[in-house]
């Protein structure tokens, strides 16, 4: 556990990874980790130039973990800069994503043709009944 925002990034890395994996994704890569105050790749500062120190936090560990993401995938890279849309700006062929909030940033990375993935970070709360069926993908998450 880190000890950075008392957040289990272990049990969430293990978490995703679980999910990927049961939903047939194992060529996917993921990670996790505890929001701190990471240090921003140089070629990063144009993203956090004049942002609170939270949403620096975030991003600055965000792109950090997207990083180490990458790396075991064999894709080594610099500054992660953001496209047009918003979106990590990645060598081509490779997907990726990332999302944070105050405790916790994960990412997941691939690579091929076709592949769309995308992750998101909600507060652990119980989910309204009517959608559980839509979002639930094991019956020992219910």
């Amino acid at each position: 556990m880190s000890e950075a925002a008392g957040v289990d990034d272990v049990a969430v890395a293990r978490a995703l990874r679980r999910l990927l994996d049961e939903s047939g994704h194992h060529d996917v890569f993921s990670g996790a980790r505890a929001v701190w105050d990471a240090p921003v790749h140089p070629g990063e500062q144009v993203l956090v130039h004049g942002v609170v120190a939270r949403v620096r936090w975030q991003t600055a560990t965000g792109r950090l973990l997207l990083r180490e993401v990458l790396r075991t995938m064999g894709v080594v890279t610099g500054p992660i800069l953001r496209t047009t849309g918003g979106r990590p700006a990645l060598p081509a062929g490779i997907t990726a994503s990332l999302a944070h909030d105050d405790d916790v940033a994960v990412s997941v990375a691939g690579a091929g043709p076709n592949l769309a993935i995308g992750v998101d970070v909600e507060p652990a709360l119980p989910l309204p009944a009517e959608i559980v069926d839509e979002v639930v993908v094991s019956a020992g998450d219910r």
